[in-house]
């Protein structure tokens, strides 16, 4: 009896460990994703940003072809 209780004990501990160790993973896992995220976060505004610079620039230049078409 005493022998199964210690046998169980020792599993136990060794699934406490192990589930530790898993627990500790995902959580490097999830910083390593939140860190990716925060990242792709500022790429997108900075795309954003050189989209919308983009747009007014080939407005302009439409305006001008425009209007020296008019000329």
């Amino acid at each position: 009896m005493r022998d199964d209780h210690a046998a169980e004990v020792e599993k136990l501990k060794q699934e406490v460990k192990t589930q530790g160790e898993l627990a500790s993973k995902m959580a490097k896992e999830r910083d390593e994703a939140v860190a990716v995220s925060s990242d792709l976060t500022k790429e997108k505004a900075l795309l954003e940003e050189t989209v919308s610079g983009l747009e007014v620039s080939v407005g302009a230049q439409y305006d001008e072809g425009f209007l020296f078409a008019l000329d």
